[in-house]
Parts: C-alpha cells; sequence; structure tokens
C-alpha cells in the first residue's frame, strides 16, 4: 500500500499526463495560482535565431519542464517567441487583440509566438519565407467573445491563449489577482481548425 505522500505523488503524475494545461487550469486552483505567479519577471532568451533575418521577433518565455507547459510572453513593438517542447502545451497572457501561434522550423523545432496586431502582416511574412512546415493559430480576444478589450489594474481580468501539445487552442478569462487567489471567470475551447500552414 501507499501512504499518502506517495499517492499525492502518483496522483499529481497522473494528472500531468492525463489532463492538458487548460484542463489543470480549470481544476486546480493552487495551480492557476502557480501559473500567474510564474509569469512574473525578466525572460528574455539570449539565443535569438531570428534576429539577423527578422529583427523584429524576440525570444521571450521560459519553460516549465516540470508541468510539461511553455509560456511566450507579450513584448511592446516586437513579435515574441519561445522554442517549445512537442510534448508542452503552450500559453500566453494579457491579450487584447494579439494573435497566437505555434509553428514547426524545419520540421524539427517547434516554437510559440504572441504576435501584436500592428505586426500581423510582418508574421505574414515571416511565415511565407522561414522554412515553416506546420502552423497553427487563432486569437484568443476574439474566441473569447470579445472586440476589443482592455484588463486595467489589480484584481482584473485578463485573457489567456492556450495551444496544447495537440494544437487544440483555448481561451481563458482569468480574473487575476496578485494575492493568490485567482479565479477563471470563462473558459472556451476552440472547435474550429486554426490550422494555416
Amino acid at each position: 500500500m501507499f501512504n499518502i505522500k506517495e499517492w499525492r505523488y502518483i496522483h499529481s503524475i497522473l494528472i500531468l499526463n492525463i489532463m492538458n494545461l487548460y484542463e489543470r487550469m480549470l481544476v486546480d486552483q493552487d495551480f492557476l495560482d502557480e501559473v500567474i505567479a510564474t509569469k512574473e519577471g525578466n525572460r528574455r532568451n539570449h539565443k535569438n535565431p531570428f534576429s539577423v533575418q527578422w529583427p523584429l521577433i524576440e525570444m521571450y518565455g521560459y519553460h516549465q519542464p516540470q508541468n510539461q507547459y511553455s509560456a511566450v510572453l507579450y513584448i511592446p513593438d516586437k513579435i515574441s517567441v519561445k522554442q517549445i517542447s512537442f510534448f508542452d502545451d503552450a500559453i500566453s497572457f494579457g491579450f487584447s487583440g494579439c494573435d497566437m501561434c505555434t509553428f514547426v522550423l524545419d520540421r524539427r523545432d517547434r516554437y510559440v509566438a504572441h504576435i501584436p496586431p500592428n505586426y500581423k502582416n510582418n508574421w505574414t511574412v515571416f511565415l511565407n519565407e522561414a522554412p515553416v512546415t506546420e502552423a497553427y493559430m487563432f486569437n484568443p480576444m476574439k474566441l473569447a467573445g470579445y472586440n476589443e478589450f482592455t484588463g486595467g489594474r489589480y484584481p482584473s481580468k485578463r485573457i489567456y491563449g492556450i495551444i496544447d501539445r495537440n494544437n487544440q487552442s483555448y481561451a481563458l478569462v482569468v480574473l487575476e489577482s496578485h494575492t493568490g487567489h485567482s479565479a477563471i471567470l470563462q473558459y472556451l475551447k476552440n472547435n474550429k481548425d486554426c490550422k494555416i500552414i
């Protein structure tokens, strides 16, 4: 028989392998608060394979291997990108009109991107010129049913975007609180195929 500590560990491993990031955030309040707390801080990645040919692309995000997700963070006046594992879910925060995209480069490296509205044309050029072999893109704000959205001061509503390891996309409207008591107000699964390449 297992003791309670061993059982909790086994339970967490089972949950991690069965549920995607979206599902875990819906059922586990502590995990939701952990995801929100983790996104703070400077996450600039110094290795940027795009900087010479596409200077508007900046590597910016972080990886949470123990929770099987990676996050790309918004940067003003840039397209932010983070390399991710094929086995990880991807998340980004604070959507107010930006698109979110996962893409595969050279059939071997997977990335997630946060694309501001005024750089969508640049993003289209990148997708057409780079050796992108697969791409999935959606707009979390529009999936959540908003035409425009501003977050405001804490506590306030924020829109999160998730693309899971199977390229299924989701939008969450979260009441974010810096005190660690955040709540999901709305959650939507994108039933449309968001594959663009």
